[in-house]
């Protein structure tokens, strides 16, 4: 069971703020002030880097349902690919990519 994610929503039609929890990516709520329909998403917002099966490539991504590989085109779910770091900063995940990239070729 995923974790329920813990929002805060301002209304935008009657400004008013109120709390949100789901374990849904995508859903819609109801402000209880007004009564107006609200489309809530919940991003995931981890980079992870993968390498690539076909040409062993590591590379950051933020999919989360499929991956395509940059260099060769090759695609394949997500959860079917091992993920080697995750972290919220693309900073870090580009770095790390890059690191295990050049200790790749140094073999």
């Amino acid at each position: 069971m995923k974790p329920h994610i813990k929002t805060i929503i301002i209304c935008p039609q009657c400004g008013k703020p109120f709390h949100f929890e789901s374990t849904r990516k995508a859903t819609y709520v109801n402000c209880p002030a007004c009564s107006k329909t609200i489309p809530v998403r919940a991003k995931e917002k981890h980079v992870k880097v993968v390498c690539c099966p076909r040409c062993k490539v590591y590379q950051p991504t933020r999919a989360t349902v499929r991956f395509k590989c940059r260099m060769c085109g090759y695609s394949d779910r997500m959860d079917a690919l091992k993920i080697y770091y995750k972290t919220l900063k693309s900073r870090d995940a580009t770095l790390i990519a890059q690191k295990l990239n050049e200790a790749r070729k140094g073999k």
